[in-house]
């Protein structure tokens, strides 16, 4: 199944995971002393639990997808689909050295977080340019002021787990080329543009 990520952009394959199973014995079982014929009886009430919850490692080499464009190559993880995620998007990707992340943008309906899980990315901000380490964590608020960038300038690549609440109907602002992406409620572009001549209410409603 192809997916879209709302915050990463579309360049990711989805596949399914079996769930786990794990054959526990009721623990109401009474074993007796212990010998084969006291042990048989009970046999019937061993049951097969499906665990519902997902597990996903982020130290892992999973991944979903890859971005093979020269300067902005990387690998992505859909971690919050893999653990079944509902309210909370969760993206780990990896930037080969020399490469960006995303370009530089904010959300004006949705909030970011980034954990760093390997390496020294440097993030920019409307502040300016800071180098970030492992396990530093940055909340991108929503709005001009969170806007944000992730780049890596080292010799090895980075690892980034990105976190974001997952409110529809996102528009994210690309404020070094002056584009607009506003989405619908099902997540579905209604328009990705420079914005125009501003238009009075009642043109062409006539």
């Amino acid at each position: 199944m192809n997916d879209t990520h709302p915050i990463t952009g579309a360049y990711i394959v989805v596949e399914n995971e079996a769930n786990l199973i794990d054959i526990e014995r009721d623990a109401r079982v009474d074993v007796g002393d212990g010998k084969r014929d006291d042990l048989e009886p009970h046999f019937h009430e061993m049951q097969a639990t499906v665990y519902s919850m997902e597990t996903f490692n982020l130290g892992s080499d999973e991944w979903d997808g890859t971005r093979d464009r020269e300067g902005w190559r990387v690998k992505g993880a859909l971690v919050g689909q893999r653990v079944g995620g509902e309210l909370i998007g969760a993206t780990m990707s990896e930037v080969a050295p020399g490469s960006r992340l995303w370009p530089y943008h904010t959300h004006y309906l949705n909030e970011e977080w980034v954990i760093v899980l390997r390496g020294e990315p440097t993030l920019r901000t409307p502040e300016g340019e800071r180098m970030l380490k492992e396990g530093d964590v940055v909340c991108f608020p929503r709005g001009k002021d969170g806007a944000h960038q992730l780049s890596n300038r080292t010799d090895s690549p980075i690892r980034v787990l990105m976190l974001s609440s997952m409110l529809r109907g996102e528009i994210i602002e690309y404020l070094d080329t002056g584009k607009v992406l506003a989405k619908d409620v099902e997540d579905e572009d209604v328009m990705f543009a420079r914005p125009g001549p501003t238009v009075e209410y009642w043109e062409g409603e006539d």
